[in-house]
């Protein structure tokens, strides 16, 4: 029999409804070197979405077939996430960076999934609200007691 000792602490009840269409504030939460199918290296790279617990998964291929569009998706990734030329070699070095990215729906294994269409530049960012923590699970709690005339009850 498996014997675990559970931690309370370390349980967080989570939702992981779908990201709603629109512009969102992202911070990339890990980046994996990877080979895709195609024989291409990139980068696999988690975003947590400001205000959800959901993430989003973003693949860079870095396709040498295509050197323009690659050099256009890399250049709005780095410049939307403000990733300096310092930063720029490793893909561990942009966790934690925030940036925004304009999210659509589209299917995926016939259900409705979260995808990143194209990065925010800077300026566009302006109008977003700041970062927010993942949103509440929880129906928030009352704050206090109504004093109630027994007389307008009306199961008494």
């Amino acid at each position: 029999m498996a014997n675990w000792i559970f931690n309370e602490s370390h349980y967080e009840e989570r939702d992981f409804s779908i990201i709603p269409e629109g512009n969102h504030r992202m911070r990339v939460s890990d980046v994996t070197e990877k080979t895709f199918r195609s024989g291409n290296a990139g980068y696999e790279i988690v975003f947590e979405v400001s205000g959800y617990s959901s993430k989003i998964w973003y693949y860079l291929v870095l396709n040498p077939a295509e050197v323009e569009q690659t050099n256009q998706r890399i250049g709005a990734f780095f410049a939307s996430f403000g990733i300096n030329d310092v930063q720029r070699g490793n893909g561990k070095n942009w966790i934690g960076k925030v940036g925004a990215a304009y999210v659509k729906h589209e299917p995926y294994n016939g259900k409705e999934s979260a995808k990143i269409r194209y990065f925010l530049n800077k300026k566009k960012q302006e109008t977003l609200p700041p970062w927010q923590d993942k949103a509440a699970t929880t129906q928030p709690q009352p704050q206090g007691f109504v004093e109630v005339n027994p007389d307008d009850l009306p199961f008494m």
